[in-house]
């Protein structure tokens, strides 16, 4: 039996062990890195949330400035044909008017 000579010697517990404790070690590492991992894509994920929120805002604020300006304009223009036209004005006021109150007395009346 000369084969047997070279064998490496059977396993002990002690060996299981010591193997057991190096794949807790290595597991606790995985577990880690893996944490690291998260909170590092969690971080990520919240800047870019961050930086949407912040267009979204611009773009919102920039929104409102220009129906800001558009109902200025649309005011002036009001004034100007009320300025220009006045019994025009007063007439539209009029027949506005007699609309909504057509408007009310039907909702009332149904």
């Amino acid at each position: 039996m000369a084969g047997s000579k070279n064998a490496p010697p059977p396993p002990t517990p002690e060996d299981l062990a010591q193997q057991i404790e190096t794949l807790r070690a290595d597991l606790s590492r995985i577990a880690e890195t893996m944490g690291e991992l998260a909170r590092l894509r969690a971080e990520e994920q919240a800047e870019r949330l961050r930086e949407a929120r912040d267009h979204v805002g611009r773009m919102a604020e920039q929104e409102a400035r220009r129906i800001y300006r558009q109902a200025g304009d649309a005011m002036e223009q009001a004034d100007e044909m009320i300025r220009e036209r006045p019994a025009m004005a007063v007439g539209i006021a009029a027949g506005l008017g007699f609309l909504v109150g057509l408007m009310m007395s039907a909702r009332k009346g149904g």
